[in-house]
C-alpha cells in the first residue's frame, strides 16, 4: 500500500537513517521529492527471484530476509535486513547484485524506495556521499565472505552458534539489569537452518541442547540469551 506524506514527514524519515544524517538539508529536500513510501505486511514479498530490482529501498520499520534462489530450487537466507538498513541495487551497472534474490517482510514493514536510475543520478552527483554507498557495500561483501568461511570450516553447531549470536549482535535487546539478552525476529527453524548451511533437524536438535545446558531458552516469539559467554565460546 502506497502512502503520500508532506515534506515534513518525509524528511523526518530521511534522518533516520544513518548514511542519509550526513546530507545537506538541500539535498535532503531533492532526496525527499524522488522517494517514495510504502508498507508491508508479515510474508508480503516485496520482490520474486523472477524479477529485475529496479529499486533501492531504506527499511524504516521491520525486517526483511533476503535469500537466493538456486536452480534447483534451494534457498540459502543471505541475511536479515533491519531498520535503517539499504537493500537493493546499490551501484550503477551492478546487474548481478540481485539476481535470484527474494526478499520477504517477517514483520509489518515501511519502506522508502526510489527508482534506481534517479538514485544514480544522485550518488554520482555527490561524490562523498557515493563513498559512503561504496563502504556499505564493502561492508555488505565482508559479511558474505565471512559466511562463506563460516560454511566452509566450521562445523553444523558452531555454525548455527554464529547465525543466533550475529542476530543478537544486531538484533538483541538486553532484558532488565541482568545479562540475559533477548531475540525477537519472525524466523523459523528452518529459515535458521538456511542462514547456517545446515537442516531444520539439525537447528533443533542443538537449539534443545543450548536450552538443555541453561544457555539459551526459546519458543516460537522469541531466543532468549542466558548465558552469552558460554554461546561466544561454542563459535
Amino acid at each position: 500500500m502506497y502512502n503520500t506524506l508532506e515534506t515534513p514527514d518525509k524528511l523526518w524519515h530521511i534522518d533516520q537513517f544513518q548514511i542519509l544524517k550526513e546530507l545537506s538539508m538541500k539535498e535532503k529536500m531533492n532526496l525527499q521529492e524522488l522517494m517514495c513510501m510504502t508498507e508491508y505486511t508479515k510474508g508480503d514479498e516485496v520482490y520474486l527471484p523472477s524479477q529485475d530490482v529496479e529499486e533501492i529501498y531504506f527499511l524504516k520499520k521491520g525486517h526483511i530476509k533476503i535469500s537466493k534462489i538456486y536452480e534447483e530450487g534451494h534457498e540459502q537466507v543471505l541475511e536479515v535486513i533491519g531498520k535503517g538498513e539499504l537493500f537493493g541495487k546499490y551501484l550503477p551497472g551492478d546487474e548481478l547484485s540481485n539476481a535470484n534474490e527474494k526478499a520477504v517482510a517477517l514483520d509489518d514493514c515501511i519502506l522508502c524506495y526510489m527508482d534506481t536510475e534517479k538514485w544514480n543520478n544522485f550518488i554520482t552527483t555527490n561524490s562523498s556521499f557515493s563513498l559512503n554507498v561504496l563502504k556499505i557495500v564493502g561492508l555488505k561483501f565482508k559479511k558474505l565472505e565471512s559466511r562463506l568461511e563460516d560454511l566452509q570450516f566450521k562445523n553444523a553447531e558452531a555454525r548455527i552458534a554464529t547465525v543466533i549470536h550475529n542476530l543478537i549482535e544486531k538484533f538483541g535487546r538486553k532484558i532488565g539489569v541482568g545479562f540475559e539478552t533477548e531475540l525477537r525476529l519472525n524466523l523459523t527453524h528452518q529459515d535458521l537452518a538456511k542462514l547456517s548451511g545446515t537442516t531444520r533437524q539439525t537447528v533443533t536438535t542443538y537449539l534443545r541442547s543450548l536450552e538443555k545446558e541453561n544457555i539459551i531458552s526459546y519458543d516460537r516469539r522469541r531466543i532468549l540469551i542466558k548465558d552469552k559467554e558460554r554461546l561466544e565460546s561454542l563459535l
